[in-house]
């Protein structure tokens, strides 16, 4: 049996429930090789069985990717910022991730669901914005539609064109697979701990702690000494105040007389 022969079989086994699985938990934010996946998909119906294969491999996929955006638009419509915070703490850069995405869904709207796909980490922070923003449901089902479609697309049509070229390489890579998937994993895992421990770290602390305890304010209070001069303090304090005050009436006085005449 050929390897193309092969990879035909698994596909009609449980291929396509493997590749929805993928895209849906891609969707999701969990990093899997969601594009790579749909390139393998195109390449191998291209000699197999034809276009009607390709038309459904795209229809399944189109439906990951609505039921993975319409669990995170739902999710912002109840949570809003809250959440959209929560998710842009596992970047870089948490708040530059809050500002950048919010400011491109309020220059673009929900048009930024088109291409919100084809960059990294944006698809999940954009559909959550549509429901944080209060789009409608019809009009964020459209876009993302759309946006599901070209990115789905182009994938497949990418792969059923150079069909070749992608069997090539998976034939070189394909002994690497199982190692390669699992170091990316490890070092996800890795990656994704040392960002939380470097957000422990520099995260401030917004404790507020009294500047004087309450024994020490009745300790300052029943000091004879002290009182007086904590009363002759008020006493000077308010004749200051009662002082500027009274200037301050006069002055407004003379600028009302002044302004009369």
């Amino acid at each position: 049996m050929s390897d193309l022969s092969f990879m035909s079989q698994l596909v009609d086994e449980y291929g396509h429930a493997l590749l929805m699985a993928t895209v849906f938990f891609e969707q999701i934010g969990l990093p899997l090789p969601a594009y790579p996946s749909l390139l393998l998909a195109g390449a191998i119906p291209a000699s197999m069985t034809g276009m009607s294969a390709l038309c459904a491999t795209l229809g399944m996929v189109v439906a990951a990717c609505l039921a993975a955006d319409t669990a995170w638009y739902w999710a912002g419509r109840r949570y809003g910022s809250a959440l959209t915070r929560g998710v842009c703490r596992f970047s870089v850069s948490p708040s530059a991730c809050v500002v950048t995405s919010n400011n491109a869904f309020r220059r673009f709207g929900p048009r930024s669901l088109l291409v919100a796909k084809f960059l990294p980490g944006a698809g999940a922070i954009t559909t959550l914005l549509a429901g944080a923003s209060g789009t409608r449901l019809s009009v964020f089902l459209l876009y993302d539609l759309g946006g599901s479609a070209l990115w789905a697309g182009s994938a497949l049509t990418l792969g059923f064109i150079f069909q070749e070229t992608v069997m090539v390489v998976f034939e070189a890579v394909r002994p690497y697979i199982v190692t390669s998937l699992i170091s990316f994993l490890l070092l996800t895992c890795i990656a994704a701990a040392a960002l939380l421990y470097r957000r422990r770290r520099t995260q401030v602390s917004l404790e507020l702690k009294p500047i004087m305890h309450a024994s020490q304010l009745i300790s300052l209070r029943s000091a004879p000494g002290e009182s007086h001069g904590i009363r002759g303090l008020d006493k000077n304090s308010s004749s200051s105040g009662s002082t500027r005050s009274s200037t301050g009436i006069s002055d407004t006085g003379n600028r009302i007389t002044s302004r009369t005449y």
